[in-house]
């Protein structure tokens, strides 16, 4: 079963970093899903 999504639950303030906390995030998921490994739940 393939992950399609991420959830990042926030505060919902405006908070220094957040949007670089978020990239980050997408771009190790992008990195995980290129290199073929799958995550578990």
């Amino acid at each position: 079963m393939a992950i399609k999504r991420i959830g990042i639950i926030t505060s919902g303030g405006d908070a220094g970093g957040l949007n670089a906390v978020i990239k980050g995030v997408a771009c190790v998921a992008h990195e995980i899903r290129r290199a073929g490994h799958q995550w578990r739940r």
